[in-house]
């Protein structure tokens, strides 16, 4: 008994297409994701002069090979307190709360 393959490098052709598809997809979705969350994360962040809530970031989602990353937090000129502000349970906000990003994310 024999068993004759053909048209394989056809098969592989298709199966990259595949997976260039799948990974667009999945940044799309990994995307849209990210920027609903640094929405309500914005919704929950205090706000005395508004730096910190413009501060909101999201990078475009980035193939690492095996992963795909991306970012989202507050920084930029809000950076010397953002995690304070953040962390800190104990302080009483007019707008917003404490652990603003990371509620949103969870």
């Amino acid at each position: 008994m024999s068993v004759e393959v053909t048209g394989i490098n056809e098969v592989l052709a298709s199966l990259n297409r595949l997976e260039d598809r799948v990974l667009l997809a999945a940044k799309r979705g990994m995307n849209q994701w990210s920027e609903a969350t640094m929405t309500e994360a914005k919704e929950r962040t205090p706000v005395d002069t508004g730096t910190l809530r413009a501060s909101g970031y999201v990078t475009p989602p980035k193939d690492n090979g095996n992963s795909i990353e991306q970012e989202l937090g507050f920084g930029g000129s809000a950076q010397d307190y953002a995690l304070r502000i953040h962390e800190d349970l104990s302080a009483h906000h007019v707008t917003g709360q404490a652990k603003f990003l990371e509620s949103a994310v969870n």
